[in-house]
């Protein structure tokens, strides 16, 4: 297996990934039975050190459901027919993922509404209700 080229000379080494073919399941006739195309991606987080602590930390964080309890990144891929697809859709979709962590989220500053914007919203708030009192008065 190649390494996972993730930006420039930035990649994760082939010795931190682990590829795995297993059956598809649901239906699809013979190839679904008889061929191993589902691809399951893994990278061992814990070991390797392509990331660092925050990323991975951040990996673990926003993708709850594909890190396992013993720090492994777990990926699967059964959307296309062959193994090299479904692994190549795997190897995609994990240098995504880890491009989408590379760098800590901008921490928010609270802002407060200007005096003009306050203003507006007052002026809006006294147009809705005489527009709302006019409406009863007419009727009445």
């Amino acid at each position: 297996m190649e390494p996972l080229r993730l930006d420039g000379d930035w990649m994760i080494p082939a010795q931190d990934l682990s590829v795995r073919f297993v059956r598809s399941s649901g239906p699809g006739g013979q190839n679904v039975n008889k061929v191993a195309t589902k691809v399951e991606l893994r990278l061992e987080l814990k070991r390797t050190e392509a990331l660092s602590s925050g990323q991975k930390a951040r990996l673990a964080e926003r993708y709850p459901s594909q890190v396992t309890r013993d720090g492994q990144l777990v990926l699967t891929g059964d959307e296309h027919r062959s193994q090299v697809m479904n692994l190549e859709a795997a190897r995609k979709r994990m240098r995504e993922m880890i491009l989408q962590v590379r760098r800590p989220p901008r921490a928010r500053r609270p802002t407060k509404p200007s005096r003009a914007a306050k203003a507006r919203r007052l002026d809006e708030k006294r147009h809705r209700a005489n527009v709302k009192t006019q409406r009863t008065s007419r009727f009445e």
